[in-house]
């Protein structure tokens, strides 16, 4: 995989996504976005308070 999205959610309700594509300075591509509108969509779905991306 040329990049991967990677999450993590806590017990106070806060997911983070980490994006983990350091080979291409963590560079948005088809990859890579097909990850974050899956994890996004998927904590829709969650009890999750909020949400915060951090680039590797």
């Amino acid at each position: 995989m040329s990049g991967a999205v990677r999450e993590e959610r806590r017990e106070d309700g806060v997911a983070l996504l980490r994006l983990d594509n350091a080979a291409h300075r963590n560079a948005l591509n088809d990859s890579m976005i097909a990850g974050l509108t899956v994890a996004l969509g998927a904590l829709a779905d969650e009890a999750v308070r909020a949400a915060g991306m951090n680039p590797g």
